[in-house]
């Protein structure tokens, strides 16, 4: 673990502690039935062809979008 320590604007904070509070916080969580649903719907997600295709073709027209590709009305209006 990383001694460095970042200034804050109350006060500066090791990013070992930073570390630990969030795998306490993940522990936490990872037991919650929310968050468990969470993870089944991610999954899920990631196993559906028409959802991964519908992601593919959204990030096409973002990236068109960001380098100034096509016409920006067709993209805004496809996303």
């Amino acid at each position: 673990m990383s001694t460095e320590m970042r200034e804050t604007s109350a006060e500066a904070v090791p990013y070992a502690a930073v570390d630990q509070a969030l795998g306490a916080l993940a522990e936490a969580l990872k037991g919650t039935p929310a968050f468990q649903a969470l993870l089944e719907a991610a999954r899920a997600m990631s196993q559906d062809e028409q959802v991964q295709n519908l992601y593919r073709r959204m990030a096409d027209h973002q990236s068109a979008i960001r380098w100034g590709r096509g016409n920006l009305r067709e993209h805004l209006l496809a996303l």
